[in-house]
């Protein structure tokens, strides 16, 4: 860090920067730089009180976030935001080279792009691999457990191999799920038996390889004879799941729904989709109450926003009857 510290400056190092290259340092440095002149410059024109710096949005604190993962490419489906995105990357990491693209397509950007299916698959207890085998995830108070299983026997001959062949597989698909649902804590991983040592150890070391993708720091117990490999994974935030859901209201604990929020938001990307569709230049919308009330209040916003740039009115109409995560909506020319 002396290496890229300007003069005058001094610079703090937290856990965040273990492990990262200089030129990574050095571009978040100068992004710092950049905000901290502009805060300078607001200050000489400004008169107080003044914000002369504020937290940045949601967007933007994931694109600071990301800079350092070699972004390419930013695909956004707002115009606003798309502009507000392509002037926020030239004034503070125009060393990027990332490219915004506005996304005016007719259908929803989370369909073309396949996230409505992975935001599914986040709800899913049961997660299908392509071999025919699948892990099942099941989360408690004290760890989260992932169970791996075959789905299906081929005889005694080709069993250890479909074995290995299916938890090498599911190996990929449960770091993948770790870090897409961010699940952290202690996670338990029961792999399916194997009866040779070497079988048990490649496993493992593929396990350990694909884990170091994994910018949270995780830790792996040696896998067991029983095919038991214990994990601990630093917490960061909330785990995805617990984000999109709530507790159900029926059975109260035992399982889980969406949450208003999810179902909030699905309701504005469909809706916005069909307005880009001509769909209608009126839309009643038939939702339950307490989403129809997150949209009365907390987003009446974006529905202002949606109304505006299509020339459409909205109505919404809450159903007592209707489960938090059912809505209909209905285009009328």
């Amino acid at each position: 860090m002396k290496d890229i510290c300007p003069k005058g400056y001094g610079l703090i190092g937290r856990t965040a920067a273990e492990g990262k290259s200089a030129d990574e340092l050095a571009t978040d440095l100068n992004f710092l730089r950049r905000i901290w002149e502009s805060i300078q410059e607001k200050a000489k024109g400004s008169r107080a009180p003044a914000i002369l710096h504020q937290e940045l949005g949601i967007i933007f604190r994931v694109i600071r976030d990301l800079h350092s993962h070699n972004l390419k490419k930013v695909i956004v489906d707002d115009e606003f935001i798309y502009k507000r995105l392509e002037q926020f990357l030239k004034e503070y990491l125009p060393e990027e080279g990332c490219e915004v693209v506005y996304f005016d397509e007719k259908d929803p950007i989370f369909e073309v792009y396949g996230i409505e299916m992975e935001v599914a698959k986040l709800l899913q207890r049961k997660i299908w691999l392509k071999s025919g085998g699948y892990i099942v995830l099941d989360y408690t108070e004290a760890l989260t457990v992932i169970d791996v299983n075959t789905g299906r026997y081929l005889g005694k001959k080709d069993l250890e191999d479909t074995i290995l062949r299916t938890n090498l597989e599911a190996v990929k698909e449960i770091a993948y799920q770790i870090r897409l649902r961010n699940i952290g804590g202690i996670i338990i991983v029961d792999f399916i038996d194997m009866e040779r040592k070497e079988s048990r150890e490649t496993v493992f070391q593929s396990l350990m390889d694909t884990l170091k993708k994994d910018r949270i720091k995780t830790f792996a117990y040696p896998i067991s004879e029983l095919g038991l490999v214990q994990l601990t994974r630093k917490r960061t935030r909330h785990n995805v799941v617990n984000l999109l859901t709530e507790t159900c209201p029926n059975c109260e604990g035992s399982s889980y729904v969406k949450s208003r929020y999810t179902v909030c938001y699905e309701v504005l990307r469909e809706l916005r989709s069909a307005c880009r569709k001509g769909e209608g230049r009126i839309f009643n919308i038939y939702l339950s109450v307490d989403v129809a009330n997150l949209l009365y209040e907390e987003e009446k916003i974006s529905l202002e926003q949606i109304e505006s740039t299509y020339g459409t009115k909205v109505n919404l109409i809450a159903n007592p009857n209707f489960a938090i995560d059912k809505f209909q909506i209905e285009g009328m020319l």
